[in-house]
């Protein structure tokens, strides 16, 4: 396998995804206009609905919310919070739609559960500590064009905000001290509008933040600076003015990753800061535990690699549960005659030997994009819950977020062996289906057990998995993928992915927003040759591993 290890290969890679994600879009805006555009009517899809919980308790089951049904299968639904109450004015900019994208969540001290909603213009602060009567209070707007890619992480009491705009405008990374939220003035008076605590400004956009709540330690990764590497910044003096430490960008852009204080099986490196990083087309392993000295401790990748997105820890750090944006996109491997989506288990119990250990197939076709293993992270005090004896979610069960397919649970009590086997789903977004980005982009799961679900052009979806404290793994349904059907003819009228009534009807704005994506791409790889901070900021040594 030939890996790429410089950022304007990996910078293509990533206009490539762009370019595909912009081709679906471009289609959708000239069958069915926007799909969430300032001047559209609101569908009944996008409206809230609180109070009128609704239980899901079979593979063959489906709820109706707002007059629509969603396929569901032991994931209870708890409220929506429609992308109607959660749109932010910015009267500077000129924001003509509205979309949400990732999530993250804080406990505070007192007990109340907060969700922190990325939007394409800003985030929005959510009590849902009652799930069934989520209170919106308010949001924060970004300073930059809005773009649909944001993300955000939390540690202590600071919540830290990025903005993926593929260029330089906007001042940098925006950090909220979330204890303000909690405050009887911010309760009567909500929703209103709060301003960020601070701005980190050694870079300027990134595409995704990692936290090492253990550590100290923030990972800005697929920024401006660092070829689009690790940014590694000092979280522990002064939570909100953080200092840069130091690039590792060794093996170029990093999409996502995973950062632990490692006590896995490899005892070479017990106690070590790990990271794992999603490189575009491999899977990255890092020791950062010396700043000064960041070495690349083992790289591979696995069959018909089409994009490396995301992936999870298991909770014993043998194995990583890997998600690729793009295979079920191109029919990579097997995909060209199973109508499924494919998750790679990789083997990292040699760390620095790191290899493919098998597959696993959803039994239906969709992109799967971020997933989590919710339990693993409370019980290793990754997250924090307020009260000492409460019972926390399972480690048995990991939470993907596959786009068109919703929420998809999936049992790994017997992932070791080879076996994995879905649990639940949830359908957030019942009018699309197929290798198509509309649906479920990310979750959050409070310490109680609400799945928090961000819906991208519908809104935030609270769910309650019915087995989030299950330890037996009891939950399991036997599911296998069915072959592609190569003699169907498509439907001329249809969206790929969507119903021939939805491809008329929905409306959306995120096409709006990836139209000018070609455009900033470029402005991008632009700055990132020529006009990067990078070169002003101390590199790591590249120690061989």
């Amino acid at each position: 396998m030939v890996f790429t290890n410089n950022f304007e290969t990996k910078g293509f890679h990533h206009s490539t995804l762009a370019e595909k994600k912009l081709q679906y879009w471009d289609k959708v805006r000239k069958t069915r206009g926007s799909i969430r555009s300032r001047q559209s009517a609101y569908l009944p899809s996008e409206v809230s609905l609180r109070g009128e919980p609704k239980a899901c308790l079979s593979d063959v089951d489906s709820i109706t919310i707002n007059g629509e049904d969603y396929d569901c299968s032991n994931v209870d639904f708890e409220s929506l919070v429609g992308i109607s109450e959660l749109i932010i004015t910015r009267p500077a900019f000129s924001d003509t739609e509205d979309s949400l994208s990732d999530i993250w969540g804080w406990e505070a001290p007192s007990g109340e559960q907060i969700v922190i909603v990325c939007m394409n213009n800003g985030v929005r602060f959510l009590d849902i500590t009652n799930s069934t009567q989520p209170i919106n209070l308010g949001y924060m707007a970004s300073d930059r064009f809005e773009s649909p890619w944001c993300d955000v992480k939390v540690y202590k009491d600071v919540a830290y905000i990025v903005k993926d705009s593929g260029s330089a405008a906007g001042t940098g990374m925006q950090i909220f001290n979330l204890s303000s939220l909690i405050d009887d003035n911010v309760y009567s008076n909500s929703p209103q509008e709060f301003n960020a605590s601070n701005t980190y400004s050694e870079h300027s956009f990134s595409h995704n933040l990692v936290v090492n709540t253990e550590s100290g330690f923030l990972y800005s990764v697929g920024s401006n600076t660092c070829d689009g590497g690790l940014h590694i910044i000092d979280l522990n003096v002064d939570p909100i003015n953080p200092s840069f430490v130091v690039c590792a960008d060794m093996d170029g852009y990093v999409h996502d990753a995973q950062c632990v204080m490692y006590d896995g099986p490899d005892t070479r490196y017990n106690g070590n800061e790990i990271c794992f990083g999603y490189n575009e087309d491999s899977l990255t392993i890092y020791d950062v535990s010396n700043k000064s000295s960041i070495a690349v401790l083992g790289k591979t990748t696995y069959p018909n690699v089409g994009y490396t997105h995301q992936g999870w820890l298991t909770p014993d750090m043998k194995y990583i549960l890997l998600d690729d944006e793009t295979d079920e996109l191109d029919n990579l491997g097997d995909l060209a005659s199973f109508d499924a989506t494919r998750l790679f288990i990789m083997d990292v119990q040699d760390l620095e030997n790191p290899e493919f250990y098998y597959d696993f197939y959803h039994p239906i076709r969709s992109i799967d994009h971020n997933l989590y293993n919710w339990g693993a992270m409370y019980e290793r005090g990754w997250l924090e819950s307020s009260d000492p004896v409460r019972e926390l979610p399972s480690d048995i069960y990991v939470y993907c977020n596959n786009y068109a397919a919703g929420v998809r649970v999936i049992n790994t009590l017997e992932l070791a062996e080879g076996t994995i086997k879905q649990a639940g789903y949830f359908d957030v977004s019942p009018d699309a289906s197929g290798a198509v980005f509309l649906g479920a982009w990310s979750s959050f799961m409070t310490s109680t057990g609400i799945l928090a679900t961000t819906s991208i052009s519908r809104g935030l979806f609270l769910l309650k998995p019915q087995m989030a404290f299950d330890t037996l793994g009891v939950f399991s349904e036997d599911t296998e993928p069915t072959p592609d059907n190569p003699n169907e003819e498509d439907d001329p009228f249809q969206l790929p992915g969507l119903s021939t009534a939805a491809s008329i009807t929905l409306v959306s704005g995120v096409s709006i927003i990836l139209a000018t994506l070609a455009v900033l791409v470029a402005i991008r790889r632009f700055h990132q040759r020529h006009e990067s901070s990078r070169d002003s900021l101390p590199v790591a040594t590249i120690v061989d591993g």
